[in-house]
C-alpha cells in the first residue's frame, strides 16, 4: 500500500480538532499527541474516515489535557525567564548592539516596551523613537533576540524591508539569516 497524508478537521464538544491522518500499511489504528498537542493518526486503508473521526472525538478529553498542560508548562517558562532575566534582557541587548548601527547612521537609542503580541515578534516606531517586543522572545535563544533587536533597529536607518535595509543589518550582524531561521522554529 502506498502512504498517504491527510490533514483533517473534526468539531469536538470543546475544540476544532486537528489531526493528521496517515494511511499506511500497519495492522490497528494507531493515535500519537505530542507533546504540543498536536495528533497523528495512523490507519490501514480500509478503515473510513467516519470511523477515524469518531476515534479520535473518542479521545478529545485528552486531547484537551495535554494541550492545556502544554499552554500551562509554555507559560510557566515565560514568567521564570521574565522574572531571572528580568524584562530588561532586551535593555542590555540594545545597549549593546545600538552602538554598531548608530556609530554607521546615528539612530537615536530607543525606548523599549514588551507587550504580548500574538503576530510580530517586534515593531519600530520611527518617529516616537520606540521599539516594541514581544514578551515571548523571553523564550528565545539569545541570537534569536539579538536578531530581532538589530532588526528593529534597522528601521531607523530604512523604514520598510528593502534590500538596503538588511544591508544595515548584514553590516552588523553577518550571521542574521541564520539567527532569523531560530524565530521560524518558533511560536507566537
Amino acid at each position: 500500500m502506498k502512504e498517504y497524508k491527510e490533514e483533517r478537521w473534526i468539531q469536538g464538544k470543546e475544540l476544532l480538532i486537528s489531526y493528521t491522518l496517515l494511511r499506511k500499511k500497519v495492522k490497528n489504528i494507531n493515535m500519537r499527541i505530542s507533546r504540543e498537542g498536536q495528533v497523528t493518526v495512523s490507519s490501514p486503508g480500509k478503515v473510513s474516515e467516519d470511523y477515524l473521526d469518531n476515534f479520535v472525538l473518542s479521545k478529545e478529553e485528552k486531547i484537551v489535557k495535554i494541550r492545556k498542560e502544554y499552554e500551562e508548562k509554555k507559560q510557566t517558562l515565560q514568567e521564570q525567564l521574565t522574572l531571572f532575566y528580568g524584562e530588561d534582557v532586551f535593555e542590555q541587548v540594545c545597549r549593546v548592539w545600538h552602538p554598531l548601527i548608530n556609530n554607521r547612521y546615528e539612530i537615536p537609542y530607543p525606548t523599549i516596551q514588551v507587550r504580548k503580541m500574538k503576530s510580530r515578534w517586534g515593531t519600530c516606531h520611527v518617529t516616537k523613537e520606540k521599539i516594541i517586543l514581544n514578551r515571548a522572545l523571553l523564550g528565545a535563544p539569545m541570537k534569536a533576540i539579538e536578531y530581532v533587536v538589530v532588526h528593529e533597529l534597522a528601521h531607523f536607518v530604512y523604514a520598510n524591508h528593502s534590500p538596503d535595509f538588511y544591508q544595515v543589518i548584514a553590516e552588523v550582524m553577518p550571521d542574521w539569516k541564520e539567527r532569523k531561521a531560530l524565530l521560524r522554529q518558533m511560536e507566537i
